[in-house]
């Protein structure tokens, strides 16, 4: 049972670090469909995509949609906030870890020029290694790759 159990763990780990890889990759090419904002290597990443939508009551959008994926043993964490006019008018908060993801989405204006700040952390649960960002200063929609 023990031996059993193992093999589906590493198989499980397998299968999510190559996902996670998959995805990182086709975040890494040029015209890619996804942003990178941080990783370790194929273990964790935060990634981030934007498609345009039209709203009747709202008019013209930004749909963005944002990652955390991670690997057996590895973390993420990541806000995202939509600001216009300094204020901020959408937060998210995503978190996963052990191989689990996170994946939410928000809107932004294209008519006001809505601009985003993030603040994100990764690590490695085992050994206590991680990376992270304080609260960005507010950056152009335009920056984060087309879905």
């Amino acid at each position: 049972m023990t031996r059993l159990l193992r093999r589906s763990a590493v198989l499980l780990a397998t299968t999510v670090s190559v996902l996670v890889s998959l995805l990182a990759m086709t975040a890494s090419t040029a015209n890619a469909a996804w942003s990178t904002w941080a990783s370790i290597g194929d273990r964790a990443s935060i990634l981030a995509c934007k498609s345009p939508v039209d709203s009747p009551v709202y008019g013209p959008l930004w749909k963005v949609t944002l990652v955390v994926a991670t690997t057996p043993d590895y973390s993420g964490a990541a806000n995202f906030l939509v600001v216009r006019n300094g204020n901020v008018v959408s937060a998210i908060h995503l978190e996963a870890s052990n191989g689990s993801w996170d994946v939410q989405s928000t809107y932004a204006s294209r008519y006001w020029g809505d601009e985003y700040r993030t603040s994100y952390g990764l690590g490695q649960i085992s050994t206590g290694y991680g990376l992270g960002e304080g609260l960005t200063g507010p950056q152009s929609i335009s920056r984060i790759a087309d879905c």
